[in-house]
């Protein structure tokens, strides 16, 4: 996950890491939408994952770019699952920020 603009839960992956560069429980369950309105784009996504934490937890994420700046709203929700820390990771490309 931090390698993956992602989130994770209590410290684990959205997927389970196998031997060496293998990936166990891959997404099976996963739809999105791109609208894009007067001000904005609008991203909204989610996932079934963290199947080794629960079988029923979502991953939501809305993504908002607004037209015209560099601005962009990223948020994140967790269902299925509580009383757990999680944490997001985001790679930013500094390069590309600038005005």
């Amino acid at each position: 996950s931090e390698g993956h603009n992602t989130i994770s839960i209590d410290y684990k992956n959205q997927m389970q890491k196998g031997k060496r560069f293998i990936w166990n429980y891959w997404v099976k369950v996963a739809n999105a939408t791109l609208n894009e309105n007067k001000n904005s784009y609008v991203f909204k996504g989610k996932i079934k994952g963290f199947k080794t934490l629960g079988s029923n937890i979502f991953h939501k994420r809305k993504v908002i770019k607004s037209k015209g700046i560099n601005e962009w709203l990223i948020e994140d929700k967790i269902e299925g699952i509580e009383k757990k820390i999680s944490f997001q990771y985001y790679l930013l490309h500094l390069k590309y920020f600038h005005n």
